[in-house]
């Protein structure tokens, strides 16, 4: 009898151990799990957050290149401005002279009249 109740003692704790053996067992499945989880998450992230940088170093490349030839364009016309403002000046030189011919061609007509 004393040895029947020994073996059901240590068959009691053996599957006492063995459930806790489980339990642990478990735990640390769901651990490596949650960590696993946790890794490819964080890849996951890091693999979005580079190419969310990739994606703003594409469109701050193609604003500068668009900001670029907006200024190209700018310094174009403003060249053809200047050209257009010189040409005007040359005119405006040239009309100069043309009236003070005239004004002095118109004197001397005056005064030959006298």
């Amino acid at each position: 009898m004393l040895l029947q109740t020994d073996t059901k003692a240590n068959s009691w704790l053996e599957e006492k151990r063995l459930k806790q053996a489980y339990i642990e067992l478990e735990e640390n499945i769901m651990e490596l799990d949650d960590e696993e989880f946790w890794e490819e998450l964080q890849s996951k992230y890091d693999f979005t957050k580079i190419e969310d940088i990739k994606k703003a170093q594409e469109e701050t490349k193609q604003r500068l290149i668009e900001e670029e030839e907006e200024a190209k364009r700018l310094i174009a016309i403003e060249n053809e401005m200047w050209e257009a403002y010189e040409r005007q000046q040359e005119e405006f030189i040239y009309l100069q002279e043309e009236i003070g011919i005239a004004m002095a061609e118109t004197k001397i007509r005056q005064n030959m009249a006298k």
